[in-house]
């Protein structure tokens, strides 16, 4: 193991005579070179020996270490830990305290810290855990570095609520991973943090996870290529709750963003089957692939969420582009959405669902049975100058059943058992505000209209009708 400092050496003025001792050359910067041997568990010893000695502020690594099922804690705050070097695997188990078990190459426990132009390769959980107790206040980054083959490669799981951290993500590439980055806990996720510039290559499920989110979010100009989503943020439980939409949460700003699509997956999940948010801001992403489930997703439970100037012109979907399954004052304005294809199966036949729209509006309660999760609201949402143009679709037709059109609403709650084996449906009453003129697909070389393209339905089933109670405007003309 080679240990070097970097930067003026420590003389003795009155003698002008350095010191040089066992191999370490003491330095004014405080910085230590250690140069890895691919030995575990001689580099794991060698780097967290620098990270606990006072005398050091930053520890460059320099070279290839094995982590072997070891790893590293940064402890004291003021520490940098940088590169470039490599590290190969890494799985130091960590219990917690509602997750049982975790694993992790590099531990950050101290606040004002930096890990930057790291290569974590094979990891065996995470590469970069940022695990705080406590109530410090302070910065983390995490900048520069790349990880390959490993689970879950950046994670911010606290125990405790309090202190005010912030989490700078940025300019990270990671690839061929399960997750990108992961957000949660049992408690408020009090930690801010800031997702920029980072790379996203073949994830296999999320690329950024965050729940419990009870601080402010950006996740701002990254690249995905995602497979479940891209993005999939929740903050506040509403098993067990009578109102759905009691809770409330800091902005969540997901924008500028470039998302592929990949393995049929979505694009930006806001909410989960039993999560509310509110105040998330959906705007100016590019999404392209091919979208499976859908697109751009609002889960059931929370408020004031706005998707806004999304492109999804080159995106081909197979279940709506924009789906709305719940909330109240929630805004799709001013999106550009792709092509939609037929789901490719029959998905209850006889019904509007075996025809795909491109919006969405269904309220849905996922968990009644095994999670108390009460019916969501569905009213004060708006749908206003989206440009359905590019989907293909030729508008809603009794004579013809395989055809679909822009935009449909349903006026019911679909309530799943425990199992997921039944769903059966309640008529509530829907108020949306539907304003998309204008914007409409030309089939056969005409123009169609809102006329054509939006369906208010009261219930699945076309024999059965009664008109729905969304206002949609330019429908009184449809009548006449």
């Amino acid at each position: 193991m080679s240990i070097q400092t970097s930067g003026l050496k420590c003389c003795l003025v009155v003698a002008t005579v350095c010191l040089s001792l066992a191999g370490v050359v003491w330095a004014a910067d405080t910085a230590i070179t250690i140069d890895g041997t691919t030995t575990y568990p001689d580099d794991v010893e060698a780097v967290q020996t620098a990270l606990d000695d006072p005398s050091f502020d930053t520890v460059i690594l320099n070279g290839t270490f094995d982590f072997g099922d070891g790893g590293v804690q940064i402890t004291r705050p003021n520490v940098t830990l940088t590169g470039p070097a490599t590290i190969l695997g890494g799985g130091k188990q960590i219990e917690h305290p509602w997750i049982w078990w975790w694993w992790y190459a590099v531990e950050v426990a101290a606040v004002d810290t930096t890990v930057e132009n790291l290569t974590f390769v094979g990891c065996n959980d995470t590469g970069i855990l940022v695990h705080l107790a406590g109530s410090a206040d302070g910065h983390v980054d995490i900048a520069g570095n790349s990880f390959t083959w490993c689970p879950a490669p950046i994670a911010a799981l606290p125990e405790t609520t309090g202190g005010e951290v912030s989490i700078g993500i940025h300019d990270n590439t990671i690839s061929s991973c399960l997750f990108g980055v992961i957000g949660e806990s049992n408690v408020p996720l009090t930690y801010s943090m800031d997702i920029r510039n980072n790379r996203f290559e073949d994830i296999w499920l999320d690329g950024v996870q965050a729940f419990s989110v009870s601080a402010p979010l950006e996740i701002i100009d990254n690249e995905f290529a995602a497979g479940e989503a891209a993005v999939f943020v929740g903050s506040w439980w509403v098993g067990g709750e009578i109102d759905p939409e009691y809770g409330d949460n800091p902005p969540v700003n997901i924008i500028g963003n470039t998302i592929d699509i990949i393995d049929y997956g979505t694009g930006v999940i806001v909410g989960s089957s039993a999560h509310g948010i509110n105040n998330v801001l959906v705007k100016d992403n590019v999404l392209t692939g091919e979208a499976g489930y859908g697109a751009l997703m609002k889960q059931p439970y929370g408020s004031n969420n706005r998707f806004i100037g999304n492109d999804l012109s080159e995106l081909t979907s197979y279940g709506p582009q924009l789906w709305l399954l719940g909330g109240r004052d929630n805004l799709f304005l001013n999106n550009k959405l792709g092509r939609t294809e037929d789901w490719g199966f029959d998905f209850l036949p006889g019904t509007v669902f075996e025809r795909t729209a491109a919006s969405l509006s269904s309220p849905i309660n996922w968990h009644p049975e095994n999670l108390g999760t009460p019916d969501p609201v569905n009213s004060g949402n708006v749908f206003i100058a989206n440009d359905y143009r590019a989907t293909g679709l030729p508008g809603w037709d009794d004579m013809y059943p395989e055809d679909a059109g822009s935009v449909l609403l349903l006026n019911f709650v679909t309530r799943y058992s425990a199992d997921f084996s039944i769903a059966y449906e309640e008529g509530v009453t829907t108020e949306n505000v539907i304003v998309e003129l204008g914007k409409f697909p030309t089939v056969e070389g005409k123009k169609t209209d809102v006329c054509k393209q939006v369906l208010d339905m009261s219930n699945l089933y076309p024999d059965d009708q009664v008109p729905g109670s969304n206002p949609v405007a330019g429908w009184l003309r449809c009548e006449q």
